[in-house]
Parts: C-alpha cells; structure tokens; sequence
C-alpha cells in the first residue's frame, strides 16, 4: 500500500523476524515483563530503486504498522534492518 503510494517499485519483499524475550516473565517472574525486550526485522526488498529509496519505504512503513508501533510504545527495543535484495 505504502509503495503504491509514494510510486515505489516493489516487486517483491521478504522478512526475517527474531524476538527475544525472559521466559521467566512468561512463568509469572513479577520483576520481568512477559513480552518481548527485542524484535528483530531484517527485510530484504526486490527492486530497482536506490538504497535511499528503501530507506523512505521503511520509515513511512514502519510509523503506519499498527503491530511496530505497538512495540515501540511498549518499550519494545526494534532493530530494523531493510536491504536491497
């Protein structure tokens, strides 16, 4: 949606997503928060356009995702990462 609005050439992408999280938040630890400390993205965008480009796509992308900026306003650390495939 994002790509065809800023007329992007999106011909394909693929995400690789790792999470970190205490386990023992999830088995009831009171000090430790139960859902993830750390989020890994690591997109990897078939295209044409220049690195510049992309990093535009990412950020315009990442501030409209309901799910990232959940996690971020969770405290959630994100480490993003969007290539040239």
């Amino acid at each position: 949606m994002v790509a065809k609005e800023i007329g992007f050439d999106l011909q394909g992408i693929e995400f690789d997503i790792e999470g970190e999280l205490d386990l023992r938040g999830l088995k009831g630890e009171p000090n430790v928060r139960p859902y993830f400390q750390k989020v890994i993205v690591n997109a990897k965008v078939k295209t044409s356009e220049p690195e510049e480009r992309i990093r535009q796509l990412q950020e315009i992308t990442d501030s409209r995702c309901p799910v990232f900026t959940m996690m971020k306003a969770a405290g959630v650390e994100m480490v993003v990462n969007w290539t040239k495939a």
